[in-house]
């Protein structure tokens, strides 16, 4: 190593320095991080439900004018969100969905699932959750998989099974009353005024600025009111971990940390 032996004024001097490029380097990474894609688009496109819902929609099978939709989507760069009205069917409110990009890691206004359990530190806690979230989209098979890899005792079992059921009994009540306009009245009837507003202005969102306003102002009621279900459903899975968590020993704990390994690892079935 190199012997300086510098004044105080020098030493300074360096200081300054050492600061304006850890500054200019700041900045300049600062200055290419991508900016959010702020662009968005809509459009209305029919959602046709045959007579029979199991089937296609075809000349063996006709649309049924009431449960046939009309859709109003706005996409942007987290997504798709799609707003459905039932205008043969005056009884059934319109349904407010968003469907995330798969293909992002990460979304600027909406949450997902899936972020949340990315953002679970804990391995063990993180299995929980997926097998949770997995019970609220209805896919019971792979998150029991999950669970029965901790190696559950019948009383264990039977415990786990009714924590299992309030949680997905709770979260059925939180879609049903979102699908009928019930949960959070308020943000929803907020969502459909903002839509109203949007379709009395002519134009074309992407070249009107004006339009592309109200446009935003539809996406975030619905980000409000769409993020505030999830908050509400990760406590509930918070409520179904914490139960779960008190039913098992260190053992089964360290065999549900790996089950998503070994899943993974499994043979894929020769065809």
């Amino acid at each position: 190593m190199l012997q300086l032996d510098l004044t105080l004024g020098q030493k300074l001097q360096v200081i300054f320095v050492i600061c304006m490029f850890s500054l200019a380097g700041f900045l300049a990474f600062r200055g290419t991080r991508p900016v959010p894609n702020t662009s968005v688009t809509s459009w209305t496109q029919q959602r046709l439900v045959g007579i029979d819902p199991r089937k296609p929609v075809g000349p063996g099978n006709p649309a049924d004018p009431v449960r046939s939709a009309v859709l109003t989507v706005f996409a942007c760069h987290d997504g798709q969100l799609e707003i459905a009205e039932f205008p043969n069917d005056p009884d059934t409110r319109p349904i407010i969905t968003f469907r995330p990009d798969l293909r992002r890691d990460s979304y600027d206004t909406y949450r997902t699932s899936v972020e949340r359990i990315k953002s679970i530190k804990d391995p063990y806690k993180r299995t929980l959750a997926t097998a949770a979230y997995w019970f609220a989209d209805g896919r019971i098979g792979f998150g029991n998989g999950l669970i029965v890899r901790s190696g559950l005792t019948s009383e264990q079992a039977r415990a786990e099974k009714e924590l299992q059921q309030e949680l997905l009994d709770k979260i059925d009540r939180i879609r049903q009353s979102a699908k009928t306009g019930n949960y959070l009245p308020e943000r929803y009837d907020a969502v459909l005024r903002a839509l109203a507003e949007y379709r009395l202005r002519d134009g074309d969102p992407t070249k009107d600025s004006v339009k592309t306003a109200l446009a935003h102002k539809v996406l975030a009621l619905a980000a409000e009111l769409l993020n505030q279900q999830q908050k509400d459903e990760a406590k509930l899975i918070d409520k179904y971990i914490a139960g779960v968590d008190t039913l098992l020993t260190a053992d089964q704990k360290a065999k549900l940390v790996e089950a998503p390994k070994l899943a993974s690892a499994r043979p894929k079935r020769k065809s």
